[in-house]
């Protein structure tokens, strides 16, 4: 999995930002991806199910999309059918601030 934390760094409120999660299968069965799942709405992603062939790489979308000014953290859980993990934590980061103007 790459990268292994999703920092999106600034964004105003009332704007969002996508970064892109990307799960690979290293093994040369299927693995089945059952939930993805996090608590803040504030971060939205895709929730499964899913099924990747052995060695296949699927690239899963996060959005941050603060409303209101603030720091963000959860964490974006992924389980599946893999014997040695089979819940994978991914840590999920952002902050929210309106930037004054520049003149």
């Amino acid at each position: 999995m790459s990268p292994s934390a999703l920092d999106f760094g600034n964004v105003p409120p009332g704007e969002d930002r996508t970064l892109i999660l990307t799960v690979r299968n290293r093994g040369n069965g299927p693995l089945q991806i059952g939930a993805l799942s996090s608590t803040l709405a504030e971060f939205t992603h895709p929730s499964g199910p899913d099924l990747l062939a052995g060695r296949e790489r699927r690239e899963y979308p996060v959005t941050f999309s603060p409303l209101v000014e603030g720091s963000y953290a959860d964490t974006l859980w992924i389980e599946s059918d893999d014997r040695d993990t089979p819940r994978l934590a991914v840590p999920l980061r952002g902050s929210s601030r309106i930037l004054p103007d520049l003149l």
